[in-house]
């Protein structure tokens, strides 16, 4: 679009040193809810996210700026949040659209895809006739974790003979095992933020990341730390340090 022609041509030109430090970034309108869908997960919520429209127009910005220039046959998204996201960023490019389901939602004649889940399995649908052999495909959702999902969507967008030309996400959780999993397939993966632990003090296993959590063993208790969002931590050093001093035992 437009609108990210002159983002792009402007960082170009200006460069990184020209972004304002107090511009909001994507990660800034991510919520956590601390115990969804279980006790002690900590649930990143892109809907928050979804709800901005600068936040919103903000993502697809740069979910779609690696790939400025290259040809993208169709967008393929995985449900549900993955359609939310495939749908705009198809728009943007000006292709098709094609989704991913959860088994039995399409209604035409399908492949369908197995993939584990953390108790059990679970199957994935695409219709036979959505993609032809040797188009280019951008996949796309919201989250990579595991990567079963994703690697179930690979699967069956490869089996129709489509040529998948990155994975583009949101959110990244490293220490799930997903990107590593999906790079071991050739894919190339791309997140516009991820929740990587940033330190882990050898004297402790309590954790500290990206997002700004941390998070006690035992499920005793998760203290949130809204203030600081990055790994640096020069701007708000006093209004840290109760969180600072209590997670590595320097009180």
């Amino acid at each position: 679009s437009w609108y990210s022609c002159l983002q792009r041509i402007s960082h170009l030109a200006l460069g990184p040193q020209a972004e304002d430090p107090q511009m909001k970034k994507v990660q800034d309108y991510i919520r956590t809810i601390v115990d969804f869908p279980h006790e002690g997960i900590l649930f990143r919520d892109v809907t928050t996210l979804f709800a901005d429209p600068k936040g919103f127009r903000m993502a697809i910005d740069q979910m779609l700026n690696p790939y400025a220039g290259e040809q993208i046959d169709k967008v393929v998204g995985l449900e549900a949040r993955g359609f939310i996201l495939g749908g705009a960023i198809a728009h943007q490019l000006g292709t098709g659209f094609v989704p991913i389901r959860k088994k039995g939602k399409l209604p035409a004649t399908t492949i369908s895809q197995k993939y584990t889940l953390e108790y059990g399995e679970a199957v994935m649908e695409l219709h036979d006739d959505a993609i032809t052999a040797g188009e280019r495909i951008l996949l796309v959702d919201d989250l990579l974790a595991t990567g079963g999902t994703a690697e179930a969507g690979i699967s069956l967008i490869e089996r129709l003979g489509g040529e998948i030309i990155g994975c583009s996400f949101i959110v990244d959780l490293p220490d799930l095992g997903g990107c590593a999993k999906l790079e071991k397939r050739g894919m190339a993966v791309r997140a516009l933020w991820d929740y990587s632990q940033a330190l882990k003090p050898s004297n402790s296993n309590k954790k500290y990341d990206l997002c700004g959590m941390f998070q006690y063993p035992q499920k005793e208790k998760v203290y949130e730390h809204k203030v600081c969002q990055t790994p640096h931590y020069n701007k708000c050093r006093k209004r840290c340090w109760w969180i600072w001093s209590n997670a590595f035992n320097l009180r």
